[in-house]
């Protein structure tokens, strides 16, 4: 089911500082991005929300928006033979847009079954590049992007990669998790949520229907 109280997305979605944090919150509830139901992630985990990206970002004046967030905030700028990477998933909204604010090439990776980023470029290229942002929708353990992450290593070294990402979900920090991929980064916003293991998984008890998290991206 689709939240599109303005209210009830406030309390599911903290976004960090910013003159823009109520426009932010609002693009979340009018395109009822934020599901409620039972969930389960890429990392195992269930959920009883998930936060469909593509429905948020999908439009270019709504993907605009959240490039100029991280822009604002400092942790989007233009830099020479700079390229932004991202999956062929609804990641890649955020990536053009990036791009397109920041006069940057775009590279978007291939993905596998399960939606999950891979270490091989479907579009672009970060040979020559300098710097690399890497876009993404939703962070929970980092596993997923992790494959964006060294590919842009790699190309131009842990110092000039830059992680964006949208969201945040799970029990582990987002500066954590960040810091684990061995680069610096963003989150724009964090859920207040907790999700769940399935051994302890109170949607489960309840018998409700269980929904893989990556169909819907």
């Amino acid at each position: 089911m689709r939240i599109t109280d303005l209210a009830k997305v406030r309390a599911l979605l903290t976004v960090t500082a910013g003159e823009d944090e109520e426009q932010i919150l609002k693009l979340a509830a009018d395109s009822g991005a934020l599901l409620s139901g039972h969930f389960r992630l890429q990392a195992g985990h269930h959920a009883p929300y998930f936060l469909r990206f593509g429905q948020l970002a999908y439009r270019d004046e709504a993907s605009s928006v959240l490039a100029r967030a991280f822009a604002t905030r400092g942790f989007a700028t233009a830099a020479a033979d700079l390229v932004v990477v991202g999956a062929e998933t609804s990641a890649r909204y955020l990536a053009i847009a990036l791009s397109k604010l920041l006069g940057a090439s775009v590279a978007l990776a291939e993905v596998d079954s399960l939606r999950r980023p891979k270490d091989t470029l479907k579009t672009g290229t970060v040979v020559g590049a300098q710097h690399v942002i890497v876009a993404t929708d939703v962070l929970t353990t980092g596993a997923s992007i992790r494959p964006l992450v060294e590919l842009a290593r790699k190309a131009v070294g842990a110092e000039r990669t830059t992680l964006l990402a949208f969201a945040s979900q799970g029990s582990t920090r987002p500066k954590d998790v960040i810091a684990s991929l061995g680069v610096t980064g963003h989150v724009l916003t964090s859920a207040t949520w907790t999700s769940f293991l399935e051994t302890d998984c109170q949607l489960c008890r309840e018998g409700k229907e269980l929904l893989p998290a990556f169909e819907f991206n």
